[in-house]
Protein backbone atom coordinates (compact mmCIF):
# COMPACT_ATOMS: atom_id res chain seq x y z
CA UNK A 1 0.00 0.00 0.00
CA UNK A 2 3.23 2.44 0.85
CA UNK A 3 4.27 1.42 -2.55
CA UNK A 4 1.03 2.64 -4.35
CA UNK A 5 1.09 5.56 -2.08
CA UNK A 6 4.43 6.59 -2.97
CA UNK A 7 4.52 5.72 -7.15
CA UNK A 8 0.43 7.99 -6.96
CA UNK A 9 2.32 10.82 -5.47
CA UNK A 10 5.69 10.66 -7.73
CA UNK A 11 2.63 10.81 -10.70
CA UNK A 12 0.89 13.60 -9.28
CA UNK A 13 4.57 15.80 -8.03
CA UNK A 14 3.99 17.90 -11.05
CA UNK A 15 0.59 19.42 -10.18
CA UNK A 16 2.38 20.25 -6.79
CA UNK A 17 3.44 23.03 -8.35
CA UNK A 18 1.70 23.34 -11.79
CA UNK A 19 2.29 26.93 -13.16
CA UNK A 20 5.25 26.13 -15.25
CA UNK A 21 3.99 22.59 -15.88
CA UNK A 22 1.10 23.61 -17.12
CA UNK A 23 2.45 26.71 -19.33
CA UNK A 24 4.82 24.56 -20.97
CA UNK A 25 2.38 21.85 -22.10
CA UNK A 26 0.04 24.31 -23.13
CA UNK A 27 2.74 25.95 -24.97
CA UNK A 28 4.18 23.32 -26.85
CA UNK A 29 0.20 21.90 -28.29
CA UNK A 30 -0.60 25.56 -29.07
CA UNK A 31 2.69 26.15 -30.74
CA UNK A 32 2.86 22.57 -32.67
CA UNK A 33 -1.33 23.42 -33.56
CA UNK A 34 -0.67 27.12 -34.63
CA UNK A 35 1.90 25.69 -36.99
CA UNK A 36 0.13 22.80 -38.51
CA UNK A 37 -3.72 24.31 -38.80
CA UNK A 38 -3.21 28.15 -38.30
CA UNK A 39 -0.34 28.88 -40.14
CA UNK A 40 -1.63 27.82 -43.79
CA UNK A 41 -4.84 29.75 -43.05
CA UNK A 42 -2.29 33.35 -42.26
CA UNK A 43 0.40 32.27 -44.60
CA UNK A 44 -1.21 30.45 -47.67
CA UNK A 45 0.85 31.33 -50.55
CA UNK A 46 3.96 30.65 -48.30
CA UNK A 47 2.69 27.25 -46.61
CA UNK A 48 1.36 26.04 -50.04
CA UNK A 49 4.59 26.99 -51.96
CA UNK A 50 6.47 25.11 -48.79
CA UNK A 51 4.47 21.93 -49.01
CA UNK A 52 5.11 21.80 -52.93
CA UNK A 53 9.03 21.80 -51.97
CA UNK A 54 8.64 19.06 -49.88
CA UNK A 55 6.62 17.12 -52.14
CA UNK A 56 9.10 17.35 -54.59
CA UNK A 57 12.12 16.36 -52.47
CA UNK A 58 10.23 13.80 -50.88
CA UNK A 59 12.10 13.46 -47.79
CA UNK A 60 9.27 14.61 -45.28
CA UNK A 61 5.70 15.77 -44.55
CA UNK A 62 4.39 19.44 -44.25
CA UNK A 63 3.73 17.83 -39.92
CA UNK A 64 6.77 16.32 -39.64
CA UNK A 65 8.56 19.50 -40.49
CA UNK A 66 6.06 21.72 -37.71
CA UNK A 67 7.09 18.65 -35.12
CA UNK A 68 10.77 19.26 -35.74
CA UNK A 69 10.44 23.01 -35.72
CA UNK A 70 8.75 22.97 -32.10
CA UNK A 71 11.66 20.18 -31.30
CA UNK A 72 14.60 22.73 -32.33
CA UNK A 73 12.71 25.95 -30.80
CA UNK A 74 11.97 23.65 -27.09
CA UNK A 75 15.88 22.50 -27.38
CA UNK A 76 17.10 26.16 -27.37
CA UNK A 77 14.91 27.03 -24.32
CA UNK A 78 16.19 24.01 -22.45
CA UNK A 79 19.56 24.65 -23.08
CA UNK A 80 19.54 27.73 -21.96
CA UNK A 81 17.49 27.08 -18.63
CA UNK A 82 19.38 24.18 -17.70
CA UNK A 83 22.98 26.05 -18.26
CA UNK A 84 21.94 28.89 -16.40
CA UNK A 85 20.95 26.61 -13.79
CA UNK A 86 24.12 25.00 -13.49
CA UNK A 87 25.96 27.89 -13.13
CA UNK A 88 24.50 29.51 -10.77
CA UNK A 89 23.46 26.02 -8.47
CA UNK A 90 25.27 26.29 -5.13
CA UNK A 91 27.76 23.69 -4.05
CA UNK A 92 24.83 21.56 -1.93
CA UNK A 93 22.64 21.12 -5.17
CA UNK A 94 25.44 19.35 -6.65
CA UNK A 95 26.15 16.86 -4.33
CA UNK A 96 22.50 16.11 -3.04
CA UNK A 97 20.05 14.06 -5.00
CA UNK A 98 17.21 15.28 -2.81
CA UNK A 99 18.55 18.62 -2.49
CA UNK A 100 15.85 21.74 -3.10
CA UNK A 101 16.22 24.29 -6.12
CA UNK A 102 13.64 26.44 -7.04
CA UNK A 103 15.31 26.83 -10.43
CA UNK A 104 16.37 23.67 -11.24
CA UNK A 105 12.98 22.52 -10.56
CA UNK A 106 11.32 25.27 -12.70
CA UNK A 107 13.52 23.80 -16.09
CA UNK A 108 12.55 20.49 -14.86
CA UNK A 109 8.89 20.86 -14.93
CA UNK A 110 9.26 23.00 -18.31
CA UNK A 111 10.88 19.82 -19.89
CA UNK A 112 7.99 17.60 -18.87
CA UNK A 113 5.32 19.45 -20.88
CA UNK A 114 7.33 19.40 -23.51
CA UNK A 115 8.19 15.38 -23.25
CA UNK A 116 3.94 15.25 -22.59
CA UNK A 117 4.05 16.61 -25.94
CA UNK A 118 6.51 14.54 -27.31
CA UNK A 119 5.15 11.05 -26.11
CA UNK A 120 1.00 12.22 -28.09
CA UNK A 121 3.27 13.26 -31.12
CA UNK A 122 5.34 9.85 -31.58
CA UNK A 123 2.54 8.00 -30.51
CA UNK A 124 0.06 9.89 -32.87
CA UNK A 125 2.17 10.76 -35.93
CA UNK A 126 4.50 6.93 -35.49
CA UNK A 127 7.95 7.91 -35.06
CA UNK A 128 9.68 4.52 -34.14
CA UNK A 129 10.77 2.70 -31.19
CA UNK A 130 13.36 5.11 -30.22
CA UNK A 131 12.00 8.22 -30.07
CA UNK A 132 8.74 6.74 -28.43
CA UNK A 133 11.29 5.17 -25.75
CA UNK A 134 13.14 8.11 -25.29
CA UNK A 135 9.88 9.92 -24.62
CA UNK A 136 8.38 7.88 -21.83
CA UNK A 137 11.57 7.45 -20.27
CA UNK A 138 12.15 11.27 -20.17
CA UNK A 139 9.08 11.70 -19.32
CA UNK A 140 9.30 9.37 -15.94
CA UNK A 141 12.12 11.19 -14.95
CA UNK A 142 11.61 14.59 -15.04
CA UNK A 143 8.70 13.66 -13.35
CA UNK A 144 10.71 13.02 -10.27
CA UNK A 145 12.28 16.52 -10.53
CA UNK A 146 9.34 17.90 -9.19
CA UNK A 147 9.52 15.83 -6.05
CA UNK A 148 12.78 17.14 -5.72
CA UNK A 149 14.80 14.37 -6.61
CA UNK A 150 17.66 14.73 -9.61
CA UNK A 151 17.19 18.14 -10.23
CA UNK A 152 21.11 18.76 -10.73
CA UNK A 153 21.39 15.43 -12.57
CA UNK A 154 17.96 16.24 -14.63
CA UNK A 155 19.36 19.82 -15.95
CA UNK A 156 23.23 18.48 -16.41
CA UNK A 157 20.77 15.36 -19.01
CA UNK A 158 19.55 19.19 -20.71
CA UNK A 159 22.55 19.80 -21.75
CA UNK A 160 23.30 15.92 -24.13
CA UNK A 161 20.31 17.93 -26.27
CA UNK A 162 23.17 20.19 -27.63
CA UNK A 163 23.34 18.38 -30.44
CA UNK A 164 19.73 18.10 -31.15
CA UNK A 165 18.70 21.87 -32.77
CA UNK A 166 21.44 20.79 -35.82
CA UNK A 167 20.08 17.40 -36.15
CA UNK A 168 16.85 19.49 -36.87
CA UNK A 169 18.84 22.12 -38.88
CA UNK A 170 20.07 19.47 -41.17
CA UNK A 171 16.81 17.52 -42.14
CA UNK A 172 15.04 20.93 -42.65
CA UNK A 173 17.64 22.29 -44.96
CA UNK A 174 17.19 18.71 -46.44
CA UNK A 175 13.83 18.52 -46.92
CA UNK A 176 13.80 21.60 -49.07
CA UNK A 177 16.52 20.50 -50.87
CA UNK A 178 19.47 22.61 -49.55
CA UNK A 179 21.55 19.45 -48.80
CA UNK A 180 24.69 20.98 -49.67
CA UNK A 181 26.48 24.09 -49.38
CA UNK A 182 27.95 25.99 -46.69
CA UNK A 183 25.13 26.01 -43.92
CA UNK A 184 24.31 22.64 -44.84
CA UNK A 185 27.88 21.45 -44.33
CA UNK A 186 28.76 23.29 -41.22
CA UNK A 187 25.26 22.31 -38.86
CA UNK A 188 25.93 18.65 -40.09
CA UNK A 189 29.46 19.05 -39.00
CA UNK A 190 28.33 20.35 -35.44
CA UNK A 191 25.30 17.75 -35.44
CA UNK A 192 28.37 15.04 -35.67
CA UNK A 193 30.81 16.94 -33.02
CA UNK A 194 28.13 17.44 -30.59
CA UNK A 195 26.25 14.16 -30.85
CA UNK A 196 29.45 11.99 -30.38
CA UNK A 197 31.14 14.45 -28.31
CA UNK A 198 28.49 15.09 -25.35
CA UNK A 199 25.97 12.23 -25.87
CA UNK A 200 29.16 9.83 -25.73
CA UNK A 201 32.21 11.17 -24.44
CA UNK A 202 31.20 12.91 -22.05
CA UNK A 203 27.78 11.73 -20.92
CA UNK A 204 28.20 8.27 -20.61
CA UNK A 205 31.23 8.63 -17.43
CA UNK A 206 28.48 11.06 -16.00
CA UNK A 207 26.00 8.46 -16.52
CA UNK A 208 28.37 5.41 -14.93
CA UNK A 209 28.89 7.11 -11.90
CA UNK A 210 25.35 8.34 -11.23
CA UNK A 211 24.43 4.48 -11.68
CA UNK A 212 27.17 3.82 -8.84
CA UNK A 213 25.51 6.35 -6.60
CA UNK A 214 21.85 5.31 -7.41
CA UNK A 215 23.25 1.78 -6.25
CA UNK A 216 24.88 2.58 -3.75
CA UNK A 217 21.45 4.04 -2.61
CA UNK A 218 19.95 0.84 -2.80
CA UNK A 219 22.24 -1.37 -1.14
CA UNK A 220 22.08 1.29 2.10
CA UNK A 221 17.92 0.87 1.72
CA UNK A 222 18.65 -3.16 1.26
CA UNK A 223 20.46 -3.36 4.73
CA UNK A 224 17.33 -1.65 6.70
CA UNK A 225 19.13 1.93 6.33
CA UNK A 226 15.95 4.83 6.14
CA UNK A 227 15.46 5.28 2.23
CA UNK A 228 14.84 9.42 1.71
CA UNK A 229 11.51 10.24 2.21
CA UNK A 230 9.04 9.64 -0.15
CA UNK A 231 11.37 7.16 -2.16
CA UNK A 232 12.59 3.85 -2.04
CA UNK A 233 14.94 0.97 -3.94
CA UNK A 234 12.63 0.44 -6.45
CA UNK A 235 12.39 3.86 -7.24
CA UNK A 236 16.46 3.96 -7.05
CA UNK A 237 16.48 0.84 -9.87
CA UNK A 238 14.12 2.53 -11.88
CA UNK A 239 16.38 5.01 -12.21
CA UNK A 240 19.53 3.52 -12.91
CA UNK A 241 17.59 1.10 -15.34
CA UNK A 242 16.19 3.92 -17.28
CA UNK A 243 19.86 5.81 -17.62
CA UNK A 244 21.43 2.43 -18.76
CA UNK A 245 18.07 2.17 -21.16
CA UNK A 246 19.06 5.68 -22.71
CA UNK A 247 22.92 5.05 -22.82
CA UNK A 248 22.06 1.94 -24.89
CA UNK A 249 19.90 3.65 -26.96
CA UNK A 250 22.57 6.82 -27.70
CA UNK A 251 24.97 4.12 -28.37
CA UNK A 252 22.60 2.91 -31.11
CA UNK A 253 22.29 6.01 -32.51
CA UNK A 254 25.61 6.60 -32.91
CA UNK A 255 26.43 3.46 -34.39
CA UNK A 256 24.56 4.46 -37.29
CA UNK A 257 25.49 7.99 -37.31
CA UNK A 258 29.77 5.85 -37.72
CA UNK A 259 28.10 3.29 -40.38
CA UNK A 260 26.54 6.24 -42.49
CA UNK A 261 29.50 8.26 -42.27
CA UNK A 262 32.40 5.30 -43.10
CA UNK A 263 29.70 4.07 -46.06
CA UNK A 264 29.84 7.69 -47.42
CA UNK A 265 33.70 7.79 -47.05
CA UNK A 266 34.07 4.52 -49.03
CA UNK A 267 31.51 5.85 -51.84
CA UNK A 268 33.02 6.26 -55.39
CA UNK A 269 29.98 8.31 -56.71
CA UNK A 270 30.85 11.40 -58.30
CA UNK A 271 29.46 13.84 -56.26
CA UNK A 272 29.77 12.13 -52.40
CA UNK A 273 28.62 14.24 -49.81
CA UNK A 274 30.51 15.05 -46.69
CA UNK A 275 31.09 12.37 -44.01
CA UNK A 276 29.58 14.96 -41.16
CA UNK A 277 26.16 15.21 -43.66
CA UNK A 278 25.93 11.59 -44.05
CA UNK A 279 26.18 11.07 -40.73
CA UNK A 280 23.21 13.51 -39.80
CA UNK A 281 21.32 12.20 -42.24
CA UNK A 282 22.22 8.48 -40.83
CA UNK A 283 20.21 9.92 -37.83
CA UNK A 284 17.26 11.43 -39.82
CA UNK A 285 16.54 8.28 -41.48
CA UNK A 286 16.78 5.49 -38.76
CA UNK A 287 12.83 4.78 -39.49
CA UNK A 288 11.26 4.92 -42.83
CA UNK A 289 7.50 5.70 -43.39
CA UNK A 290 5.58 5.12 -46.71
CA UNK A 291 3.30 7.95 -48.32
CA UNK A 292 1.44 6.71 -51.34
CA UNK A 293 3.46 6.29 -53.49
CA UNK A 294 5.99 7.47 -52.44
CA UNK A 295 8.60 5.95 -49.89
CA UNK A 296 10.44 8.38 -47.43
CA UNK A 297 12.27 8.20 -44.46
CA UNK A 298 10.69 9.19 -41.16
CA UNK A 299 12.30 11.80 -39.09
CA UNK A 300 12.92 11.69 -35.56
CA UNK A 301 11.20 14.58 -33.12
CA UNK A 302 13.81 14.54 -30.89
CA UNK A 303 17.08 13.40 -29.84
CA UNK A 304 17.32 11.50 -27.01
CA UNK A 305 18.36 13.44 -22.48
CA UNK A 306 19.29 11.33 -20.87
CA UNK A 307 16.25 10.88 -21.45
CA UNK A 308 14.03 13.92 -26.13
CA UNK A 309 14.45 13.83 -24.95
CA UNK A 310 13.69 13.87 -28.06
CA UNK A 311 16.69 13.62 -27.68
CA UNK A 312 12.73 13.29 -27.67
CA UNK A 313 13.09 14.37 -27.64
Amino acid sequence: MDYLLSCTNYLLAPLEHPTVFVTSVVSWFSFHFFLTSVAPRIFPSFIKNLRTKLDEVGRETYSSVCTRVVAFVFTLTALVGASYVLLIAPQSVRNDFHAEFEPARAVCAWAIGYFLWDLVVCLYEGWGWGFLMHAVCCLFVYTGSQQNFMLWMGCSCLLYELSTPFLHAVAILRAVGHDSGSLFRLCSLLFTICFGGVRIVWAIPINIEFCKTLLSAVVSCSRGEACHPGYSAVLYVSYAVINCLLTVLNCFWFVGIVKGAVKILRSSSTSPKSASAVAAEAKCNLRERKRPGNPTPAPSPTESPQISPRARR
